[in-house]
């Protein structure tokens, strides 16, 4: 992070810390993010508020998301399900939280950082997309769910033209802007709930969308044209067609897919899916979050509720390690620079 945005986001800190902008909770105190910095083994929990009477601990605080700042290790960003949005310029040792009073309550789905301009971030919330580009000062909407019973779901910045947006919706539409959020066209509907967007790291041009009953979606062209998952997929593999969400390494060679069913696994960027070694049935086990080392394809993480599996090959085979919270781990991150560093945010859901 360039030094303007952290003496910027420090200023900001105090004054917040002033306000007393956050009682937080200590019943139930497993929530918000837990940190490992051995590949999962062993568990800090993050959640100190420091504010004028002293700091306070948001334990009880349901997270739904993580990012980490492209250019800075200590700045973390965290979406929680109904306290708005948190973040930390020390590894997430204390929290702070913007002033905007759209981003400091409800549901923050997603954060997205800019690669090349730090000072600019992106919120999605369940009607809305949130812009930033004065280090979370203030912020602007640069998108809303026009139809008033959806919401929004998935939102992605594509890393080789961050000026094109990606958004989807309950009613299936995936949305792009190719000017930074000033304007937007419906480039697909998939005539189902869409759970999750990626670019691909291997290729800007491909573009994976989820769906919750319909399987997954793929664009080689920028969003122009689309293929719809394999029929053979969701024949042989029960409930394939209900996907959570992508993880993808670095240049893209190895791409995993969140299913029902459990996980699948891809070396040319989602044009063909084989299932790697199965996890326990997750007809019966929710897995709810899976994670990438950004450096090697082959370090995968996927976490249901209590516990936490740890691939080195791929997926062919799995060790697994308790987790330190019971309820369910939404949010998975390996740190893109550290792979040993894990973050992990957890949240109440119903199974």
């Amino acid at each position: 992070m360039n030094s303007m945005k952290k003496i910027g986001l420090l200023s900001l800190a105090l004054i917040l810390m002033g306000q007393g902008c956050f009682g937080g909770s200590s019943s139930g105190a497993d929530g918000a993010l837990w940190r490992s910095e051995d590949g999962g083994n062993d568990w800090v929990q993050l959640a100190a508020l420091p504010q004028a009477t002293g700091v306070t601990s948001i334990a009880g605080t349901n997270v739904t998301s993580i990012e980490v700042d492209p250019s800075d290790d200590s700045v973390y960003y965290m979406g929680t399900q109904s306290n708005g949005l948190f973040y930390s310029l020390d590894h997430g040792g204390t929290w702070m939280r913007p002033e905007d009073t759209e981003i400091r309550n409800g549901e923050i789905l997603n954060v997205e950082v800019h690669p090349d301009d730090v000072c600019t971030v992106y919120v999605l919330t369940t009607r809305s997309i949130w812009k930033s580009e004065d280090c979370m000062r203030t912020f602007v909407e640069t998108f809303q769910e026009g139809q008033s019973d959806e919401s929004l779901r998935a939102f992605v910045l594509d890393w080789f033209n961050p000026n094109i947006l990606w958004v989807g919706n309950t009613a299936g539409d995936v949305i792009r802007s190719q000017d930074a959020g000033a304007s937007w066209t419906t480039m697909y509907r998939v005539e189902d709930e869409v759970t999750s967007i990626t670019v691909s790291n291997a290729d800007s041009r491909i573009i994976l969308v989820g769906s919750e009953d319909k399987g997954s979606f793929r664009s080689t062209n920028g969003g122009l044209n689309w293929t719809e998952q394999e029929d053979d997929l969701k024949k042989d593999y029960k409930n394939s067609d209900e996907v959570w969400g992508f993880a993808q390494n670095r240049d893209g060679s190895m791409l995993y897919m969140n299913t029902t069913y459990g996980i699948f696994r891809s070396t040319n960027a989602g044009q063909v899916w084989e299932p790697v070694s199965q996890l326990p049935d997750s007809n019966e086990v929710r897995l709810y979050s899976i994670a990438v080392d950004m450096s090697d394809g082959d370090i995968v993480y996927a976490a249901t509720r209590g516990t936490l599996y740890r691939s080195t090959s791929g997926g062919d085979s799995w060790a697994t390690e308790e987790l330190p919270s019971s309820r369910a781990p939404l949010a998975l991150l390996v740190h893109p620079r550290s792979p040993e560093l894990v973050l992990m945010g957890f949240a109440k859901v119903k199974d």
